[in-house]
């Protein structure tokens, strides 16, 4: 994929090791991955960056995905992908109501990932 066409992907998760491994997982799939591991660091790179596509953990350790996902949509309607160890149908019902248009359980396979991020059209950057 040549590098303008490249897909830009915030990664919020703050477990290190999977955050790590989702990272790697995504950018070898040709996505341009910034990864965060905080509400506060998500901020930071959305600030300085226009991304198409959030990938969020929704309990992280200074706030919460749903939040996130409301505030950056307030600022550019972005796309996003909830991953969470909660799953019932509630948590399922509050990330789509934060705006996200997936949601994943923890744990999710690689392919689970991949077809949530083929599932809809994104804008390229």
């Amino acid at each position: 994929m040549p590098e303008s066409q490249k897909i830009s992907i915030l990664l919020v998760e703050d477990h290190a090791a999977t955050g790590r491994a989702v990272d790697k997982y995504l950018s070898s799939m040709g996505y341009n991955v910034q990864l965060a591991a905080d509400v506060a660091s998500a901020r930071k790179l959305a600030a300085e960056n226009a991304f198409d596509v959030l990938v969020c953990d929704i309990q992280l350790p200074d706030g919460n995905g749903c939040d996130l996902m409301r505030e950056l949509n307030r600022k550019r309607l972005l796309p996003g992908i909830a991953i969470s160890g909660f799953a019932s149908e509630g948590d399922v019902e509050r990330s789509a109501r934060a705006g996200f248009i997936k949601h994943l359980a923890k744990p999710f396979s690689p392919e689970d990932l991949t077809v949530a991020l083929q599932s809809w059209p994104v804008p390229s950057s």
